[in-house]
């Protein structure tokens, strides 16, 4: 298999506070259960070194981590990152835009399940005139901006529309990611296509479908569900790449380099919306 070298090449999710953010629909998890600066940057170094140009720190708020700013400079000096970004639910980016951008980030992927005040505070148990001013100062300082929805039958399947009316005026990437098609809250992507029409499909990257509507600043990209290339390290320290679990924390050196390696040139993994067990 021919080695990937570009951004073309799996993203690797370093959760960085608890259990990932998908992990549930109403992810209330305490504060703790998170990953040392040391173990994330070993990690982030050894991915570099290991060939992986993107990265990005995740969990249930990254953002919330002691260290963060530490840790995204740290792995920021690792110059083999294209892209280097955060997944945040928006409502620290408010006060700490500015400073990530000069810590290296230049990505940031914000957790956006609703456009509905009411909803989003109780999905996110975020202030809702938090997250915009956040996602505000997010687009005034220059980043690169995926807003990530998953799609959920009952609560935001009749916001399709709104969240596409968003990429008319922003130029962002608007992400649809389906919930597997066991979970009772399942809706096919599909529904932005017959919500959207004359889309114009783009080349798909990052195994989701790319479409841009006419003049519009933004992108709409679909997510099938196991279809985003991505590989997932959970806040313990546990690599999940196609079905099997390698504990990064008992690795160091060498060992931790050739373990993501190996991850990476197996072809990468499938992004699964389901918890990781520690």
């Amino acid at each position: 298999m021919a080695q990937r070298m570009g951004l073309d090449t799996p993203m690797l999710e370093l959760s960085i506070t608890g259990k990932p953010y998908y992990n549930t629909l109403y992810p209330h998890f305490p504060a703790g259960d998170e990953m040392s600066a040391s173990l994330a940057l070993d990690i982030a170094s050894a991915a570099a070194e290991a060939g992986f140009k993107r990265l990005v720190f995740t969990g249930t708020e990254p953002l919330r981590h002691p260290e963060i700013l530490d840790i995204c400079f740290g792995a920021g000096r690792c110059r083999e990152f294209l892209e280097m970004g955060v997944s945040t639910q928006g409502a620290e980016l408010r006060n700490m835009a500015a400073a990530l951008k000069g810590a290296g980030v230049n990505l940031l992927e914000i957790r956006l399940e609703t456009l509905q005040k009411v909803k989003s505070e109780f999905i996110s148990g975020c202030s809702f005139a938090d997250v915009r001013r956040g996602i505000q100062q997010a687009e005034r300082t220059g980043f690169l901006i995926r807003m990530m929805t998953r799609l959920m039958g009952g609560v935001n399947d009749d916001e399709v529309y709104d969240f596409c009316d968003l990429v008319k005026r922003h130029c962002f990437e608007q992400w649809f990611i389906e919930l597997p098609k066991e979970d009772e809250r399942y809706v096919s992507a599909d529904v932005v296509l017959a919500a959207r029409r004359n889309l114009e499909a783009l080349e798909p990257r990052d195994g989701v479908r790319r479409f841009r509507v006419g003049r519009d600043a933004g992108v709409l990209c679909l997510a099938a569900q196991g279809d985003m290339d991505r590989l997932r390290v959970s806040a313990g320290g546990v690599l999940t790449a196609r079905g099997a679990e390698t504990d990064l924390s008992a690795l160091d050196g060498e060992r931790l380099t050739a373990a993501l390696r190996g991850a990476l040139n197996g072809g990468g993994g499938r992004y699964s919306i389901e918890a990781i067990e520690e």
